[in-house]
């Protein structure tokens, strides 16, 4: 069973409309601001990093109340007194009004008691820096080493997924092909494949801007141009 998502905080909950938005894959289209908006209410823990990842952290996603929220903003000192002070002011001059006009009792608090909490919500995803992972990247560079790669295999379409163990030494521990539908691979090549990763140099993984041991997919795209 895939881990679902959950815990996700947004900056901001957005009020446009996901409707009239245009369709494109995995998401819509926000005119507003010119940007894709991930369509995660069906999605899983590991799509939802993907697409982080893919993106450079940088989301705008379409979430279930369960997935995500809003944490609350503190306002400085002065702002949250202001802010009391203009709604002391506003109450005053409300109730002056409301006495002066003897319109009875105010229906206010009933309409706040109605009003409904949408089941969705769409935001720029909040990933706090020191939550941010980087992954390894051969120090030969990502197009060389593909290349390489690419090289001893004869399949020319599809993808090769390569699951990857490193530690913050940058020593990768484990370096298993996945199978994926449509890949050919035997398993000599398999072996060799291995062994030119964990042979390579690898910049190290980060987190939170420090060195860190990870596990992560590298994906090779097998078309060549």
């Amino acid at each position: 069973m895939k881990k679902p998502i959950t815990n996700v905080q947004l900056k901001f909950n957005c009020q446009a409309n996901w409707d009239e938005m245009s369709n494109t894959t995995g998401g819509k289209n926000c005119e507003s601001c010119q940007k894709k908006v991930f369509d995660f209410t069906q999605g899983s823990h590991d799509d939802f990093i993907k697409v982080l990842e893919e993106n450079n952290y940088n989301v705008c996603g379409r979430f279930t109340s369960q997935q995500a929220s809003v944490p609350e903003q503190i306002l400085p000192y002065w702002k949250r007194w202001a802010s009391a002070a203009m709604v002391l002011i506003g109450f005053n001059l409300f109730n002056g009004k409301a006495m002066s006009q003897n319109t009875g009792p105010s229906t206010t608090a009933q309409k706040i008691s109605n009003s409904n909490v949408s089941s969705v919500m769409l935001g720029e995803v909040y990933i706090a820096p020191e939550n941010r992972t980087i992954h390894a990247t051969p120090i030969i560079g990502v197009d060389v080493f593909n290349n390489i790669i690419r090289k001893i295999i004869t399949q020319k379409e599809g993808e090769l997924l390569v699951s990857i163990d490193i530690d913050m030494q940058s020593n990768i521990r484990e370096a298993i092909i996945i199978n994926t539908p449509g890949l050919k691979i035997d398993s000599l090549t398999e072996r060799k494949i291995s062994e030119m990763f964990k042979q390579a140099k690898w910049n190290p993984s980060t987190r939170g801007g420090r060195a860190a041991a990870d596990e992560f997919l590298y994906t090779i795209s097998l078309k060549t141009n």
